[in-house]
């Protein structure tokens, strides 16, 4: 049977249009409202174009002083790629995604906060996973203002085995000198101010420190050589440091021991001082990205990092009692390291 001359022209001018839309202008801004507008997207800190939920609708009223309104704490991560990729692979990763996503709701859903901290949070920030060798569980620290909502009906999520809640109230904060205290709204907003929504796992967003207050957080948790892959923990109780080295039974003293035979492997010519070369020879065969290793740790932050080592070897090898007040930050008047203020700031 044969085509209809009008049919015909119907057909040629619909393949005309079709490929005049395709190469025109107006067809590549439609691509790009349709990329940008109507798919809430993001570029993630582990790079490449990611779907992140989109919370903007979740307007709550807060009980402040002319009854303000705010939208939940949703701001995307500022975070940079990770220096290593190194994912601890597991069976129950998948079960763990998903608790945290469950619990992520009901933060939402409260006037509360809560976010990934220490070796979850440092994990992700180095190596890209929040799972790290050595490290039992996720720690999630949250906080709830209870006089803001019906604290009786108010029910923790139940959550993986591996995930720890680490309420406010009881632990406070101490790497942003926060005590524990009850979490008003005045404390939700400032901590608020601090966090973001970053991409932890597949389908998967929690809340973290940003960029600047986690690469902070890194080395008062774990020393200026955070970037180094070591197992101690604890870094900031220096008052314990005499006991870790002289004593025996303590906890955390295992980190303390298997982080020293690091240490002393990484000072290749046995002379109790590691410099930045000897440093950067451990990172290289860990499989660091150089370049993102360049780019994100400075001068200065290479030359405390090597200098701090060289401490910690040091009193290995004559220990001291720490008993000065400021001994849980890292600003301690030891860690001065005076030759590296001639380098690049952070």
């Amino acid at each position: 049977m044969t085509r209809s001359p009008f049919k015909k022209l119907f057909e040629t001018m619909s393949s005309s249009f079709r490929f005049t839309l395709r190469f025109s202008p107006l067809y590549h801004l439609l691509l790009v409202f349709i990329i940008l507008v109507i798919f809430p997207r993001n570029r993630g800190p582990r790079g490449g174009l990611v779907l992140r939920p989109s919370f903007a609708s979740l307007e709550r009223e807060w009980p402040v002083e002319g009854e303000k309104k705010e939208t939940v704490w949703d701001e995307p991560c500022d975070w940079p790629p990770p220096l290593y990729q190194l994912h601890v692979e597991g069976e129950n990763h998948s079960a763990i995604y998903t608790s945290l996503n469950s619990s992520r709701d009901f933060f939402i859903r409260n006037f509360s906060f809560a976010y990934i901290d220490t070796g979850g949070a440092l994990g992700l920030f180095r190596d890209g996973s929040i799972f790290i060798v050595g490290d039992s569980d996720v720690d999630v620290r949250f906080g709830i203002c209870k006089a803001c909502t019906d604290s009786e009906a108010l029910t923790m999520p139940q959550v993986h085995s591996f995930i720890s809640f680490n309420d406010f109230e009881v632990w406070g904060d101490r790497y942003r000198s926060e005590k524990p205290e009850s979490v008003t709204m005045s404390v939700l907003q400032r901590v608020h101010k601090d966090l973001c929504l970053n991409e932890i796992g597949p389908d998967t967003w929690f809340w973290t420190l940003k960029s600047v207050a986690q690469k902070k957080a890194n080395i008062y948790n774990y020393g200026e050589f955070w970037f180094v892959r070591v197992p101690f923990k604890g870094f900031h109780d220096l008052e314990k440091w005499y006991s870790y080295a002289t004593s025996s039974g303590i906890p955390w003293q295992i980190n303390w021991k298997a982080t020293l035979s690091v240490l002393r492997q990484i000072d290749t010519n046995l002379d109790n001082h590691i410099d930045q070369e000897e440093m950067e020879k451990r990172i290289k065969s860990d499989g660091i990205n150089l370049s993102r290793y360049y780019s994100q740790i400075s001068l200065r932050e290479r030359c405390r990092a090597a200098a701090q080592m060289t401490f910690f070897l040091k009193f290995a090898a004559e220990p001291f009692e720490i008993t000065d007040e400021d001994s849980l930050k890292s600003e301690h008047a030891l860690f001065e390291f005076p030759e590296c203020n001639a380098n690049e700031s952070i």
